[in-house]
């Protein structure tokens, strides 16, 4: 029988938990909040005929929307944790899910996409899709009118993709097997909006995997940051004049989000960082009335398990050339100031820009 785990406690005595405090300057107020149970979350399909009875069905359980969710059709939080639906509840909600007239996704996994603001008639990549929940969303944002290619390099999970956009029944997607490092181009065009929602350590998925806190290490960062550079480089080189590339992890290290960011912007000087606006104001994300406010070039601070997102543009003819020395300075400032803690997990080598 498995020995029951005291993750309160493992989570106190963490490195990890030593590290947040140093990347972050509200560390405590993440602490407090990195135990809660996530709630069930869903979004509805607004492809599907009986979006309103869904909809309908949800209000009628006490389901709450979510307020800053401003994507097509509708995102609730249901009065339960995750997993923990009861009886016809339960019963109704997978058959919701499996008929694609809902989609069950994590609030936070959502945003990338809101980021990304594809259009119908777009041309859009999806590099690591799977499970496909993104791809999913992006598919409804495009109205079944232009393409979403949803590309995955494990074959194990490929399967779990297919499935998933099977449920959906969306017919706008094209589902690919390939190294995302490698990805080929549109012939002529490029493509008009990628989701890079790349392969990461999971530090920010402490509610949901608690044993993040006991098997996390400083080398995890440090062994992924490679492939994240050079999955993102590929994604800014096919992105057409004038695309977006929206670039988010579940990680919290800075390691794979602001010296990804950097390098990325350091190579490629055609780019333009754009700050991420939720109906064209400041994004400001409630947790147990604690506000968190988004900022692309810092380190996003939605709570525990909000993933960062950063996103690009592809210059067009007679922009500016973006800068990216001020970034690339408050990463080193960050990596300097672990340094000096004296901390005996932070090393001079963990902080070492690739």
């Amino acid at each position: 029988m498995r020995e029951e785990v005291d993750w309160g406690k493992a989570a106190r005595e963490s490195l990890l938990l030593k590290a947040v405090k140093v990347w972050r300057d509200d560390s405590d107020i993440w602490f407090s909040h990195a135990y809660e149970r996530l709630q069930e979350t869903v979004r509805v399909n607004p492809l599907s005929a009986d979006r309103e009875w869904v909809e309908n069905w949800l209000k009628s359980l006490d389901c709450e929307p979510i307020p800053w969710f401003n994507g097509v059709g509708s995102a609730w939080t249901m009065p339960f944790p995750r997993g923990k639906a009861l009886g016809e509840v339960k019963t109704n909600l997978a058959a919701l899910h499996e008929t694609g007239r809902l989609t069950r996704q994590e609030a936070v996994s959502m945003l990338p996409v809101l980021a990304l603001d594809p259009q119908p008639g777009e041309y859009v990549l999806d590099l690591c899709a799977s499970p496909g929940s993104k791809t999913s969303q992006i598919a409804e944002h495009l109205d079944n009118s232009g393409v979403v290619v949803a590309n995955e390099i494990a074959r194990s999970r490929v399967n779990l993709l297919v499935s998933n956009m099977q449920r959906h029944r969306t017919r706008s997607n094209i589902i690919v097997n390939h190294d995302a490092r490698h990805f080929p181009n549109v012939p002529e065009y490029g493509y008009d909006r990628i989701l890079v929602d790349a392969p990461c350590t999971g530090t920010g998925t402490t509610r949901k995997n608690p044993d993040v806190w006991s098997r996390w290490n400083p080398n995890g960062g440090r062994s992924m940051q490679k492939l994240q550079i050079d999955i993102l480089n590929r994604a800014v080189r096919i992105v057409k004049n004038g695309g977006r590339v929206v670039y988010s992890t579940c990680s919290l290290d800075p390691i794979e989000n602001e010296a990804v960011v950097a390098e990325v912007l350091r190579q490629n000087r055609k780019l333009n960082m754009v700050t991420f606006r939720n109906n064209n104001r400041r994004n400001n994300f409630r947790r147990n009335d604690r506000s968190f406010k988004n900022n692309v070039i810092d380190k996003n601070k939605f709570g525990s398990n909000f993933s960062n997102n950063n996103n690009f543009q592809r210059k067009t003819p007679g922009r500016n050339n973006h800068n990216a020395s001020k970034l690339y300075e408050k990463y080193n400032n960050l990596a300097r100031e672990a340094l000096s803690s004296g901390d005996k997990i932070m090393s001079e080598n963990y902080f070492q820009h690739a």
